[in-house]
């Protein structure tokens, strides 16, 4: 569970990170996040529930504060997004991704939590 809780908070940070190399680049493409290879980097098992779910809120809010500060010519800024297959995309559709991706994790985590 803290494992797939830092994961959430990581997915996060990694698309604001991504959303800012899509407002400055023209037409980027992105790095993979390495999500597995992170586990072992970051100690995801070494790290204290209580300040990863306080980083969790805080990697949301700084999301949502650079998706909501968007006018309507980044919204369709052309960025090519690599998941599930390679695709010309644009602003707008990363984030619908990303907050579904979001949304799927957090359904996830409560489904474990309720099994516990």
């Amino acid at each position: 569970m803290l494992e797939y809780s830092c994961h959430v908070r990581d997915v996060a940070l990694m698309q604001r990170d991504r959303l800012y190399v899509a407002l400055v680049e023209d037409e980027p493409s992105f790095k993979p996040m390495y999500r597995n290879e992170r586990v072992a980097f970051d100690r995801y098992d070494a790290q204290a529930p209580d300040v990863v779910a306080r980083q969790i809120v805080m990697a949301a809010d700084l999301l949502a504060h650079a998706f909501d500060g968007l006018d309507d010519a980044q919204w369709i800024r052309p960025l090519v997004y690599g998941f599930p297959d390679p695709a010309r995309r644009d602003v707008e559709w990363m984030a619908h991704h990303t907050v579904h991706e979001l949304q799927h994790h957090l359904m996830d985590i409560d489904r474990i939590l309720g099994q516990s």
